[in-house]
């Protein structure tokens, strides 16, 4: 029977995890999508992260969701714990408005993808090499405008990363 009609429950349920799962296979890898619930105020012409405080999904408890750092997870960070490829996106939507907007992916604190726009809107998308251990990645965002902010809505301010290949 095809691995798509068992589905990812089935697999798991059949004791097959991701160790056991041939190399390059995605499989019950780690994932997750979260966005900014309320409008964030930011600082005009700073790099700041974005506080992706909600959660549609966390398929293995590695994303923080809060201010603060949770089982060795920065705040609003994602943490993966298992090595691999990750396609990650992110999206900053300005609630304001910008004479320019920057969307950035940081990797362990360091700035390492990033999307400009000119109006309203950015976004970065990058498959990025996470260990497993002790990588994480954060969404910042960067405004030029007077009282600038991000718009607090699932369609418009969101995270998400997803395992594509096991190292």
């Amino acid at each position: 029977m095809p691995i798509s009609t068992i589905g990812t429950a089935g697999l798991e349920a059949a004791g097959v995890s991701q160790a056991k799962l041939a190399t390059g296979v995605a499989g019950t890898g780690p994932a997750f999508s979260a966005y900014l619930s309320a409008n964030q105020s930011m600082t005009q012409n700073v790099f700041t992260k974005v506080a992706i405080d909600t959660e549609e999904f966390d398929t293995a408890s590695c994303f923080n969701n809060t201010g603060s750092t949770v089982g060795g997870i920065p705040a609003y960070a994602f943490k993966p714990t298992v090595a691999g490829y990750y396609q990650v996106n992110a999206t900053n939507y300005a609630y304001t408005t910008v004479t320019g907007i920057v969307c950035y992916i940081y990797k362990n604190g360091t700035a390492i993808k990033g999307g400009w726009g000119t109006t309203a809107s950015a976004v970065a998308s990058a498959l990025i090499y996470m260990n497993g251990s002790t990588d994480y990645i954060e969404s910042y965002s960067y405004l030029n405008g007077i009282t600038p902010s991000l718009y607090g809505y699932v369609s418009l301010t969101f995270f998400q990363a997803n395992l594509v290949r096991s190292a």
